[in-house]
């Protein structure tokens, strides 16, 4: 067994928080209009989500999988 560190700890609090504040609320809208919801992937990139495991070297952030695992 492992434990996470405090900032694996704050990146899935965050994440939590964004998911719950900006995505759910409008989530039974957009799976009623059966459209693409860009909106959710303009907020996970301005909070840093994509790229996440992408190497700095590339612009991405340079996070190991299990980070990624913890947001999605």
């Amino acid at each position: 067994m492992f434990d996470l560190t405090e900032d694996q700890k704050a990146l899935r609090e965050h994440a939590r928080t964004l998911a719950r504040d900006k995505i759910a609320p409008r989530a039974s809208a957009i799976d009623k209009s059966e459209r693409y919801p860009w909106e959710n992937v303009e907020i996970l990139t301005r909070a840093g989500y994509m790229g996440m495991t992408v190497p700095e070297a590339y612009g991405g952030l340079g996070l190991s999988y299990l980070d990624a695992v913890l947001v999605v």
